[in-house]
């Protein structure tokens, strides 16, 4: 497991050699979690996206072999490039998990990827938003009721996560209800210049489809009007006045010719205490019932 932390208490199962776990350190050099990948050997892998992603970059980049059986990514939003790129190198299903400290594991992805099951039997999920439970396919913030905690009752505790229920069944069989997406944190949606809410999943990859040399990025929205963009980013890449230029005009086409597009040149962008990369961060309050996602603007 690539985790925050470099050690685990190890269960009784653990201890007699089943679902044996070997945790590394996601704050050590992308170099010594790779060698100790290697040495490792294992079947499955499970860290966060942005750390496998990071992973799978300099694996791919220096020809190094770890192959997993299976990988797991949860902690993070897991966007579409970096799914592409770590089942790619790894050359091995990823299946992403949502879950949270507070009621552990909440759902999860089969091998059919039509959505999370959710467990309904340990945690009761809704979706709500103004207070009322929204309907199938229509966005609201996950609150949960945990069934299994026995030391402190959670009774409708707000996760602050976005996350869409749908009425479909997955062609699996399970007949545990779906989400489809977990669409990021209320603190991740930005909000455009004439009131339209836009989801984190927007910079998955835009408006960097198609440029090389960007190793990490951050958006940050401090005002209505104005984004930072952070970039730690090859020479090259940095160099290019061009390329920013064309990454400015692609922001305020889809926040507003008036949105101010600031660049921030990092050596790197550091995680939070929790070994998390956020990669969008808003101080404007959200509220979904008063505006609409741009999903179709972007397509």
């Amino acid at each position: 497991m690539i985790h925050a932390v470099s050690q685990k208490k190890r269960s009784h199962v653990q201890r007699l050699g089943i679902t044996r776990r070997n945790y590394i350190s996601l704050f050590d050099d992308a170099e010594r979690q790779l060698a100790l990948l290697e040495k490792y050997k294992p079947d499955v892998v499970k860290g966060y996206p942005s750390s496998l992603a990071i992973l799978a970059d300099v694996c791919n980049q220096n020809e190094d072999a770890v192959k997993p059986r299976l990988v797991f990514t949860s902690a993070e939003l897991l966007d579409s490039g970096s799914r592409k790129l770590i089942s790619s190198v790894f050359e091995a299903e990823l299946l992403d998990n949502y879950a949270s400290y507070e009621t552990s594991l909440l759902a999860w992805e089969c091998h059919e990827h039509m959505g999370y099951h959710i467990n309904v039997d340990s945690v009761v999920v809704e979706f709500v938003n103004n207070g009322g439970t929204v309907a199938p396919g229509e966005r609201g913030e996950i609150v949960c009721t945990s069934l299994v905690n026995y030391a402190m009752p959670l009774i409708r505790y707000s996760l602050g996560d976005v996350g869409v229920p749908v009425e479909e069944q997955c062609s699996c069989g399970r007949t545990l209800p779906l989400m489809k997406v977990v669409e990021g944190r209320v603190d991740d949606f930005l909000i455009a210049l004439d009131g339209r809410i836009i989801p984190p999943v927007v910079f998955f990859p835009y408006p960097f489809e198609n440029l090389e040399g960007i190793r990490q990025f951050r958006v940050i929205q401090e005002r209505r009007d104005k984004l930072t963009i952070q970039l730690a980013a090859t020479e090259r890449f940095l160099n290019d006045n061009q390329v920013l230029e064309k990454v400015r005009r692609e922001v305020q086409k889809l926040f507003g010719e008036g949105m101010q597009v600031e660049f921030q040149i990092l050596e790197k962008i550091n995680r939070d205490h929790t070994g998390k990369l956020r990669k969008i961060i808003s101080h404007i309050p959200v509220h979904f019932g008063e505006a609409t996602g741009v999903h179709a603007l972007i397509k």
